[in-house]
């Protein structure tokens, strides 16, 4: 999987091609050399190799000029989803309450205003209404619940079918695919009984999307998404465990302090890109995260539920009044915030040398890996005691 990453970065941003020449022999001979003075290592070679290989072999049909962001959208999902939309805004009532509740449910984000899509990209809120992992992750971890209580096989099932509906109803966005493909993994991993290594999975789902469409690999939505992932899964800890975080205590407290720190990790990852590509960062990220992400599951279930219940107008009715107050308080937060644009930080675009912000990042997640890994062999290398003689 690293080969295959690997290889479409060299494909995609270099436009490496395979070409037999005598350097490729004297590489191919110094790969055997190694392996013969380590076997242990002719696995990962021969592995890395032929992830090299696929990667080159999918990108030699794809036209790499073209940029594409999403894949389309089936016909009858997309009468669905309008047909949803407008059950929505009937029962919410209020047009700018039920446009900036779909924007959350449905990622239609087209729809909002240039003054809402301006006010949310000064706050740093800009993510919430793309379709992305977070409302995927919410809406399958509230299925595994639900029918988790069934049976095991019923939570993997109907997540599982939840997670292609959803993808298909919003559109294959590079974030969408991420989420999919994490969200199958980790519930599969589940219904088994056992967890993901974190960099594993990134890795994984990485070269997964790639092998769909190796373009998204200089998609900014495609790196955004990974990076934002990457700093809660790997990032996250680090900050937990210098924090003295206890994440087994399930206190209201303890649930804030688990949205910001994730925020904060996510923030650090995705802040290098945001420089680079759009030349501004909001300050107002953190605290916006911290007021708008915990009643996000919430709002998104009753703006659901106001569709869905449409067959029992009374109930849709009063859990479209419930998405409206709420989303409403998240207007207010927003325009209160948005005129703070004092805290709006920005640069030139295109500047390179953003990118040296991720050399301490990956340096601290190296150094906890590898003090990790150390800290799992260490009783492993102590000696065995001897008995006491009597």
């Amino acid at each position: 999987m690293v080969g295959v990453v690997f290889g479409m970065a060299m494909v995609v941003f270099f436009r490496v091609q395979i070409a037999w020449s005598p350097w490729m022999v004297v590489a191919i001979l110094g790969l055997l050399f190694v392996a013969f003075i380590y076997p242990k290592t002719l696995f990962l070679i021969l592995a890395f190799t032929a992830g090299v290989l696929i990667s080159f072999l999918r990108a030699s049909g794809v036209d790499l000029n073209e940029n594409v962001t999403e894949m389309g959208q089936i016909r009858f999902i997309g009468e669905f989803q309008s047909e949803m939309a407008a059950k929505i805004r009937e029962n919410i009532g209020d047009e700018r309450a039920a446009t900036l509740g779909l924007s959350y449910l449905l990622g239609m984000k087209g729809e909002l205003s240039v003054s809402m899509s301006e006010l949310l990209r000064v706050v740093g809120l800009s993510h919430i209404v793309v379709a992305s992992g977070t409302h995927l992750s919410i809406i399958v971890e509230g299925c595994r619940k639900i029918f988790g209580r069934v049976s095991r096989f019923s939570g993997l099932l109907f997540s599982l079918v939840l997670i292609f509906l959803f993808g298909a109803m919003i559109g294959w966005t590079p974030s969408i695919m991420r989420a999919a493909i994490v969200s199958s993994l980790t519930i599969s991993m589940w219904y088994v009984g056992r967890k993901w290594e974190p960099l594993r999975l990134i890795i994984i789902t990485m070269a997964l999307t790639l092998l769909v469409e190796p373009r998204w690999m200089a998609n900014v939505g495609w790196q955004l998404s990974f990076a934002a992932y990457a700093g809660i899964m790997l990032l996250a800890p680090i900050i937990k465990e210098f924090l003295i975080l206890d994440k087994n205590k399930k206190t209201f407290l303890n649930n804030i302090k688990e949205v910001l720190i994730a925020s904060v990790a996510a923030s650090i990852m995705c802040l290098p890109i945001s420089l680079y590509y759009f030349g501004s960062f909001s300050l107002l990220a953190l605290p916006a995260n911290l007021l708008i992400l915990p009643t996000m599951p919430m709002v998104m279930g009753a703006t659901l539920l106001s569709g869905m219940m449409a067959f029992w107008p009374v109930v849709a009715k009063a859990f479209g009044w419930v998405a409206r107050v709420m989303i409403e308080f998240h207007i207010l937060i927003i325009e209160w915030l948005g005129e703070k644009k004092m805290f709006l930080f920005t640069i030139e675009k295109y500047q390179p040398g953003v990118w040296l912000i991720f050399v301490p990042i990956f340096l601290l997640i190296l150094w906890s890996y590898v003090r990790r890994r150390r800290q799992r062999q260490e009783p492993l290398r102590q000696p065995h005691r001897k008995r006491a003689q009597y």
